[in-house]
């Protein structure tokens, strides 16, 4: 019987450059008007990071507050 290795891979790893850095970027908790201060500073408009915010890779803390999911 041969063992079969899986390897778990981050979907920050997937991102592209930009995203990834701004990813790494970020504390782990934030407030949307840092965050969005951040990725303005990455060249990301304020709409984009808002929308980016609604996926599976941060999490809605409270109204303002988001958690990243991924370190």
């Amino acid at each position: 019987m041969k063992a079969h290795k899986h390897f778990y891979t981050s979907p920050v790893e997937t991102l592209p450059a930009i995203q990834r850095t701004i990813y790494d970027t970020l504390p782990l908790n934030f407030e949307t008007g840092d965050g969005i201060r951040i990725a303005e500073g990455y060249g990301m408009d304020e709409r984009t990071f808002k929308r980016w915010l609604n996926t599976s890779l941060f999490k809605k803390v409270s109204h303002g507050y988001y958690e990243k999911k991924y370190r």
